[in-house]
């Protein structure tokens, strides 16, 4: 492949300037180069001592001068290493990083005194301007703030060094070439999705350093501990490295003075912004400012006040709309808490279940509590079902309307399936994919990647525990998981929690004659979720949380409602791995429904959503294309019960083996888009085809034999006729098949309908 094939390739002409070494000495010139040999000829006029040569990585309108109006299309997304900007770190080293990223660059081009990086698009992008040019510079930004890049390098028609030319810059004269190339071609979406969430591999630019990307914690609880705050002071004396000093500062202040909530963050994040016009930053945006800092360190302010709060009061810094429900809550020997709904506003919580007067103020950093050593999780949690109100004398109330845009709307976390305040359940055979289903959605939430084609409405954290397998297993499948998605474990940290119960025993209630409920073990599984802010645990399997008779209704009961009182009073969602029950003889092949879930019916009773897996049976194996030897490897999720979310069709899962370093071959759950149910797929156009080619042969054989088939249905149904002959029994293709097959060979002019029989009173099936 040649230079222009390269840089361009879908063949679009490459607009081509040639500048002074040196801004302000010597002309600027500007050609068109339409194939390899005009690229090669201006390189050769142009490549003297004074002259720098570039290229416009994005594609212009024929014709026109560079300028982000005339900019149609982008090839490449790109961004730019200066090594000067990052000087203890050495060149050799800044590279490896670069082609050992998840997604690495197809095209590495050394500068000179740095890297140019491209990603390759699949087809090219649309950069007009407008909407679409401001998605593809958010991209360009998200490169750069990934790989330490010059943030100058984020713009649509941006000029780079031309490969084969020299950098004679600071007097030198070193050849620009491409050092690494591969046929990497990405999605946009799919690069920005990573980019998002990804850790940087490299520090910021040297002149950009000190960016702030957490929220404060040693200033959240006591920010006004050295004296009164002078707002307009601390935003004027706001300074690179001390933002989130001054973001904890202003805010206690505002909330301190009384003003709404919606206007403090409002005001923290125009000062911010105004903050970074002022000192040249150009990657920082008012939506990330305002979701990833402001509000953030607004809620765990108000967190750690209203842990604080006396009793039976209200403070200047409760927002009036919030009064009402802070005085019902404290007046019936509650403890208030504001929290922050992201569909819903600021709402009023009661935390009396949970907060203890004796205590100290809660931890926020998740990381500080130990989740998978041999210690566990250790807390209080409530000791009655309704941990919340506690047991309420019984009276009958009249009905009184209420409003419906107060009733607060379901959270859903993940799939329609996670919801906070509710327990779920997943229930298959052993072996089936249950645990590797879970701990890949587990995986999805902590990094809210669309690993499984269902994208995370939020970034949650997550806890995993598994009753079964030790931890070294556990780590295979979890390692499994991020090498095959391109997942750096770093991502996970402070965000997945894993435990075991080999190390770590979750065994809540006992007895087969009297039902004993550990009530310590249940305060520390609460606290833990408390304390490590976990929005969904998933618990596999059930059998390991308890010894009670399965089969007992009113066991069964208790422990299910065990793990509701959690989910409930800890604001998050329990999810419970399940095994079915063993099938009656005789009932091979059949798909396992609700009924077939193991033990009592109160566990499908207690449960809000339960889902089933089913794997693959023969029928859809041969419908999709799947070799028999393979069908087990396939597997659909079924919603077998959905009490607060709306029918849904079938999911389709498939098992890939991903190979460890350590020679270990580890199955991972990925999406399949079963025939008719999303895109197509190469194994549905292999198997729609086939079942074409079996359609006509047999069509042209029995036409020949003098056999008349027909469209309508009856005895010379076509597909009911040939699925019968012995080619279609050897193929495993079947009547629905055929008659797939039929429809479109009709649609695409194939076969028609021809006249049969006397006077053609009859319909045959014909070949074109």
């Amino acid at each position: 492949m040649g230079l222009f094939e390269t840089l361009s390739p879908e063949g679009t002409p490459i607009y081509l300037a040639n500048l002074p070494s040196e801004k302000g000495r010597g002309r600027v010139g500007h050609e068109w180069a339409h194939d390899d040999s005009e690229l090669k000829k201006f390189i050769a006029n142009y490549d003297k001592p004074g002259r720098a040569l570039y290229f416009t990585v994005a594609r212009l309108k024929a014709g026109t001068t560079r300028s982000k109006d005339n900019v149609e299309a982008v090839n490449f997304i790109w961004s730019e290493i200066d090594f000067k900007d990052h000087p203890d770190i050495a060149a050799d080293e800044i590279r490896r990083r670069v082609e050992t990223t998840p997604l690495p660059p197809s095209l590495i081009v050394a500068s000179g005194h740095g890297l140019h990086l491209y990603w390759k698009m699949k087809e090219a992008v649309d950069a007009m301007p407008g909407k679409a040019q401001q998605d593809v510079e958010e991209a360009l930004k998200l490169a750069c703030n990934y790989i330490g890049g010059d943030p100058s390098a984020a713009e649509a028609a941006r000029l780079l060094r031309l490969p084969g030319s020299h950098n004679r810059k600071n007097g030198d004269k070193i050849l620009v070439s491409i050092v690494a190339e591969n046929n990497q071609r990405y999605e946009l979406s799919d690069l920005i999705d990573f980019w998002l969430e990804a850790r940087p591999i490299m520090p910021a630019p040297a002149k950009t350093s000190g960016i702030h990307v957490s929220v404060d914690t040693e200033h959240l609880n006591n920010p006004g501990s050295d004296g009164p705050v002078d707002v307009e002071a601390e935003l004027a004396a706001m300074q690179l490295g001390n933002i989130n000093k001054t973001h904890c500062r202003i805010i206690g202040a505002l909330l301190s003075q009384g003003m709404p909530y919606d206007e403090i963050t409002e005001t923290v994040v125009d000062a911010t912004m105004q903050f970074a016009e002022k000192n040249g930053i150009s990657d920082w945006t008012r939506e990330r400012e305002y979701t990833d800092h402001v509000l953030p360190t607004l809620i765990g302010l108000l967190k750690g006040r209203c842990r604080e709060a006396v009793a039976g009061t209200i403070s200047s810094w409760v927002t009036p709309e919030l009064h009402d429900a802070w005085l019902r809550i404290s007046d019936a020997g509650g403890r208030p808490l504001i929290v922050w709904r992201k569909d819903t506003g600021w709402h009023v919580k009661d935390m009396s279940w949970a907060w203890n007067k004796a205590s100290g103020p809660r931890k926020n950093n998740a990381e500080e509590a130990p989740t998978d050593d041999k210690r566990g999780p250790s807390a209080d949690a409530p000791k009655s079902e309704n941990p919340k109100k506690g047991p309420q004398p019984f009276s009958l109330q009249p009905f009184v309307p209420f409003d419906l845009t107060t009733l607060p709307a379901r959270e859903w976390l993940y799939g329609r399936h996670y919801q906070r305040c509710t327990v779920s359940a997943t229930i298959a055979p052993g072996g089936y994919g249950k645990t590797t289903l879970c701990m890949v959605e587990a995986v999805a939430m902590a990094t809210c990647r669309s690993l499984l084609g269902e994208q995370p409405t939020e970034r949650l954290r997550v806890w995993y525990h598994n009753g079964e397998d030790n931890l070294e297993e556990l780590r295979r499948r979890l390692g499994a998981i991020c090498l095959h998605c391109g997942i750096p474990q770093e991502e996970l940290q402070g965000w997945f929690f894993m435990t075991s119960g080999n190390e770590v025993p979750l065994r809540v209630a006992t007895g087969y004659n009297d039902l004993k409920i550990d009530q310590a073990l249940i305060k520390r599984i609460g606290e833990a979720i408390e304390t490590n802010q976990i929005d969904v645990a998933i618990l596999d399997p059930l059998v390991t949380l308890h010894s009670v008779p399965e089969a007992d209704n009113t066991k069964m009961d208790a422990v299910i409602r065990i793990f509701a009182g959690i989910a409930d009073g800890r604001d998050c969602s329990v999810e419970l791995a399940h095994h079915t029950r063993k099938l009656p003889a005789g009932s091979n092949g059949n798909d396992y429904v609700a009924a077939d879930i193991r033990g009592a019916s109160a566990l499908r009773d207690a449960v809000r959503a339960a889902r089933m897996l089913n794997q693959m049976n023969e029928e859809d194996a041969r419908n999709s294309g799947i070799p028999e030897h393979e069908r087990a490897n396939y597997f659909r999720v079924d919603r077998v019960k959905a009490n607060n979310a709306p029918a849904a069709r079938a999911l389709w899962r498939h098992f890939v083996n991903v190979d460890l370093p350590n020679g270990d071959e580890v199955g991972v759950v990925t999406p399949f888009n079963f025939p008719g149910q999303g895109a197509p797929s190469p194994q549905k156009a292999k198997a729609e085809q086939a079942a074409e080619n079996l359609f006509t042969t047999l069509l042209a054989r029995l036409t020949l034999q003098g056999r008349t088939v027909s469209d309508k249905s009856g005895i010379s149904y076509a597909p009911h006729v040939f699925a019968q002959e012995p080619e279609a029994k050897a193929a495993g293709i079947g009547k629905a098949a055929l008659a797939d097959a039929m429809r479109r060979l009709f649609h695409t002019n194939r076969i028609r309908i021809e006249p049969a029989g006397k006077g053609g009173r009859y319909r045959r099936i014909d070949a074109v």
